[in-house]
């Protein structure tokens, strides 16, 4: 893929300007003017959220994830990896290769959590208020 190039050049379609002039709106139209080495977490993150480029986005945040579990755009630590959670399951069906680098979060995730739950006890076993 040429991440140079904009959702616009990828998907074939550029979108007349928006009539509701919201932030959300006008950002996405905006976002997909962007070449695609220039998005940010936050701009994959309401790109997912608004379910616009997927096929070009996802790999993208995948790509973060893979390196920054709960990286954050705008929002809260995570914000990315929960913005994966409301993809559709069409979506997960019909990319199997990133289906898998996804379930591959997943458990990292639970391994961090495991992990931080030893920690807890522990650090709890030797704190006394």
């Amino acid at each position: 893929m040429d991440y140079s190039k904009t959702l616009e050049v990828l998907e074939g379609d550029i979108w007349e300007e928006p009539e509701f002039k919201s932030h959300l709106v006008t950002t996405c139209h905006q976002l997909r003017k962007t070449p695609l080495k220039n998005l940010t977490a936050e701009n994959l993150r309401m790109l997912i959220g608004q379910e616009i480029g997927l096929v070009y986005v996802i790999p993208l945040a995948v790509d973060i994830l893979e390196n920054q579990l709960l990286v954050s755009g705008d929002m809260y630590e995570g914000d990315l990896l929960c913005s994966l959670s409301g993809v559709g399951s069409q979506f997960w069906d019909s990319n199997a290769e990133l289906k898998a680098r996804a379930f591959d979060l997943i458990h990292s995730i639970d391994s961090a959590l495991e992990t931080l739950q030893r920690a807890k006890r522990g650090l709890e076993g030797n704190i006394s208020w």
